[in-house]
């Protein structure tokens, strides 16, 4: 059996970090998804001009916030912004394991061995290695493989773990998170251990 497939379905956004808190308000009081997404969308909650990028930012939101278990979803709604953001970070690493892997390989293995940036030959570098065990990224075209990069360092901006140069930005996981997971999930992080 191979190596789990990558699903790329990130592109469609960035963190969405305000959207993704108002979303978890609605899920903590409500506790079913299809509700909250009837609230969502007759509410204009995600404050999108067209529904069809609400439908798009909702589902995307939804798939990151599954997993997340219900102690961080409160983390994530009475949390500031900090921890937030990594609550994130996290729900993200765990659904898209092509962004875990290159927070892994990439950006925590170059902070651990003080290497302080992280440039596009970096990523086009793993990117190709990856394609050894991964074929489906054979199919990609490059406007696709442009754009799974450009979200990518969009998301990792946003979480405040990446410059807008470029240079990665050493992490202090909030106690409470760091306690509430494991030493594997850390290393999603430009943190020491």
């Amino acid at each position: 059996m191979g190596e789990e497939k990558y699903n790329l379905s990130f592109i469609g956004g960035g963190l969405l970090l305000a959207e993704s808190t108002i979303v978890a308000e609605q899920y903590l009081k409500l506790s079913d998804w299809g509700k909250v997404e009837k609230i969502v969308m007759e509410n204009n909650l995600l404050q999108s001009r067209v529904a069809s990028t609400s439908k798009r930012f909702f589902s995307e939101i939804r798939n990151r916030l599954v997993e997340l278990d219900s102690v961080e979803i409160e983390m994530l709604i009475d949390g500031d912004d900090r921890e937030r953001r990594q609550l994130l970070w996290i729900a993200i690493c765990r659904k898209y394991k092509f962004v875990r892997d290159f927070a892994i390989e990439i950006l925590n293995s170059y902070y651990r061995n003080f290497k302080n940036e992280i440039d596009v030959g970096d990523y086009t570098a793993f990117f190709y290695e990856k394609m050894e065990s991964h074929p489906e990224l054979e199919s990609l075209a490059d406007s696709t493989i442009y754009k799974v990069r450009q979200i990518l360092f969009k998301i990792l901006r946003e979480a405040n773990l990446l410059s807008k140069d470029n240079m990665i930005i050493p992490t202090v996981v909030s106690i409470r998170l760091t306690n509430h997971i494991g030493d594997s999930e850390l290393m999603v992080f430009p943190a020491t251990h």
